[in-house]
């Protein structure tokens, strides 16, 4: 599974663009679908468009991680055996607790 290696302050920069990216992509698709300028008329539309586009990439992202810990878990078992599923299980758990849901 992938480990986050970006610093705080990356992170952060990293945040303000995504945003930004939501932001332009809102007033672009709203624009699309009602008529130039209708976005800007209506910021509780770009926000609620900001805020379904985060959370899919939030889903998207825990999804793709206890995918992956799954899989090693699985792949675990058939090494393993069954005598040490509860290991593999604590590894795919202390993987799960490194998502960064939550954090600032």
């Amino acid at each position: 599974m992938g480990n986050i290696t970006a610093s705080p302050n990356t992170l952060l920069r990293q945040a303000s663009m995504t945003a930004h990216d939501y932001m332009l992509e809102a007033k672009n698709n709203i624009d699309s679908c009602f008529s130039p300028g209708y976005a800007k008329a209506h910021p509780n539309l770009v926000a609620g468009f900001m805020i379904a586009a985060s959370l899919d990439m939030v889903g998207c992202t825990i999804a793709k991680e206890i995918t992956e810990g799954l899989e090693a878990l699985a792949g675990e078992v058939n090494r393993s055996g069954l005598d040490q599923i509860a290991e593999a299980i604590d590894r795919v758990s202390s993987s799960l607790d490194e998502l960064p849901i939550g954090e600032s």
